[in-house]
């Protein structure tokens, strides 16, 4: 009897991370980190999850009982299969297929013959029947909680509301901001190009750099502070924030802290930047960034934004309030938030919001800026909160608000209200 051809090792990783990430219910960035995985495996592991609704309903279609009634690895296996079917053009059929099954020997023995049969019929067959309902329809063709698309058809309409939603469910590129104090962005393209990854101009900001290519995380660029991972629209916030050397800027919700370093690499670390955030632990790697990136002028400090201090009533040039949000807008990069409850689970943020915009908004002296930005589409979060601001507080003005739509941009969504504080009357 000849041995059994073993199945691919990249997709043994894939399936076993997307079993690891069900089972635990971890965060798919956080069961990814530090782990060497080649585009090919991000690819399939980000995929499975920004389709996982519309995956399952197609082969619910074609099981005798629920695919939420398999063990994990089943279901992973399943949707893997399909999803290499359906959406990744460079993968052959057979290849989807075969590889499939040999993983199911391996992974899942006895259930090879099911996983052949499934696929098989899913393969055949063409788009499942899908629901009446509008909303329904495009929540199961586009992989979101019902609530989320509700929620854009009733702000956008239909046809805007399904653009949004495919462009959400596309892969995100992974996009590098050049630390500024070591290098510029055409330096950092030719760098890079040269040690084998493709990298092209953003379309948002030019300054950034959409990269291709294995082990960029774990090369010499990040090692030495080159750069760092940070999105195209949130780089345009900091850019509409315009932080200038000398400046004493206040970031009220630091943490990742992406926009307090870019703040700081434009600032020519002259100046002083104040990184606050509700929890330590995370401004102990915001301090840990700037130590890589070469940046000293950034001070932490442990507080909940909604809480004003007094010493610093009037102080800051500028003001950054990014706040905490639904999401909506990086839905490529977080699949878990396509499935949360938008009615139920962010009800609560606009009154948040408003209370940390409101707190942020004394720290502005004469003449400075306050910037609130979000990362989601979401007009309760976004221009309500804003507006409800600018009419309670007339000593503020719009400089500049744009809201970044995924469908338009490439880049995730974001809403950016850029604001300044008037010059006091003599």
């Amino acid at each position: 009897m000849s041995e059994m051809k073993a199945a691919d090792p990249l997709r043994a990783q894939a399936l076993d991370l997307l079993a690891e990430i069900e089972t635990k219910q971890q965060f798919s960035n956080l069961a990814l980190r530090g782990r060497e995985v080649s585009p090919f495996v991000r690819e399939l592991v980000y995929g499975v999850l920004r389709r996982r609704m519309r995956l399952d309903y197609e082969l619910d279609a074609h099981l005798k009982r629920p695919i939420a009634g398999m063990r994990p690895a089943e279901r992973a296996l399943l949707r893997m299969g399909l999803y290499q079917l359906r959406f990744m053009d460079g993968v052959p059929s057979y290849a989807a297929l075969d590889q499939s099954v040999r993983l199911a020997k391996q992974r899942c023995p006895g259930k090879e013959g099911l996983v052949n049969a499934v696929l098989r019929a899913c393969q055949r067959s063409g788009d499942p029947a899908w629901p009446a309902d509008p909303a329904e329809r495009l929540s199961v063709r586009h992989s979101c909680h019902p609530s989320i698309a509700r929620l854009w058809m009733e702000q956008y309409g239909p046809e805007i509301c399904e653009a949004m939603l495919a462009a959400s469910s596309e892969s995100a590129p992974l996009v590098l901001r050049p630390n500024r104090l070591k290098t510029d962005a055409a330096a950092l393209q030719k760098a890079l190009e040269e040690a084998g990854f493709a990298a092209e101009r953003g379309t948002l900001c030019p300054e950034a750099l959409r990269v291709k290519g294995s082990g960029i995380l774990e090369s010499r660029f990040f090692r030495e502070g080159l750069c760092s991972v940070q999105g195209e629209s949130s780089q345009k916030a900091v850019e509409l924030l315009d932080p200038q050397p000398g400046d004493f800027l206040i970031d009220v919700c630091a943490a990742p802290g992406g926009k307090t370093m870019a703040a700081a690499e434009r600032m020519g670390d002259r100046g002083r930047i104040l990184a606050c955030d509700l929890h330590a632990h995370k401004l102990k790697l915001i301090a840990r960034e700037a130590e890589r990136l070469g940046i000293g002028i950034v001070e932490t400090r442990c507080r909940d934004a909604r809480e004003e201090d007094a010493e610093l009533l009037g102080q800051a040039d500028r003001v950054l309030a990014d706040v905490p949000c639904s999401g909506l807008g990086v839905l490529r990069g977080r699949p878990e938030l396509r499935y949360k409850d938008y009615d139920k689970e962010c009800a609560g943020l606009p009154a948040l919001q408003s209370a940390i915009l409101e707190s942020a908004s004394g720290y502005v002296k004469p003449g400075g800026t306050l910037l609130y930005s979000t990362c989601t589409i979401s007009r309760a979060e976004n221009e309500a909160v804003a507006e409800a601001f600018l009419e309670s507080h007339p000593e503020f003005e719009v400089l500049q608000r744009l809201t970044l739509r995924p469908d338009l941009t490439d880049a995730d969504g974001f809403f950016i209200c850029k604001m300044r504080r008037k010059e006091l009357c003599r």
